[in-house]
């Protein structure tokens, strides 16, 4: 029964998002302690490592 109730109020649910909506975040922190290059490579390991398509 709970199964049924949610798969009929699913799709009400995933309207709230807004395809046309532009979502934007901005800030800066700062590290004094490791250098920029540093914390590119750092970045690029991640992304690589996160979105392997």
């Amino acid at each position: 029964m709970k199964l049924l109730i949610f798969c009929s109020l699913f799709p009400f649910i995933t309207i709230a998002q807004n395809k046309d909506s532009v979502v934007t975040y901005t800030g800066v922190v700062n590290i004094d302690s490791v250098k920029k290059e540093e914390l590119y490579t750092r970045a690029r390991q991640w992304f690589n490592k996160s979105f392997k398509d």
